[in-house]
């Protein structure tokens, strides 16, 4: 779980978690029966886009890009 740069790093921090747990609670609600870990990490890895100039006049799609949750599959699993 991700969020933006907005509002203390210990609130993002317990933000990103319990997004992160929302999307997990969903999976399994919706039955999914995998292993799932979730991580949060607030606001330390931003998002990135590949032109950053797209974004110079709409900070705030750049914020809403970091208001996420990425599912990353483990190739160990």
């Amino acid at each position: 779980g991700h969020t933006d740069a907005k509002g203390a790093d210990a609130y993002n921090l317990g933000l990103s978690k319990r997004r992160a747990e929302a999307v997990r609670d969903y999976l399994i609600a919706n039955g999914y029966t995998g292993a799932i870990e979730i991580e949060g990490v607030g606001e330390s890895d931003p998002f990135e886009p590949v032109d950053p100039e797209s974004f110079a006049n709409d900070p705030e799609a750049k914020d809403q890009l970091n208001r996420r949750v990425e599912l990353v599959r483990n190739p160990d699993a």
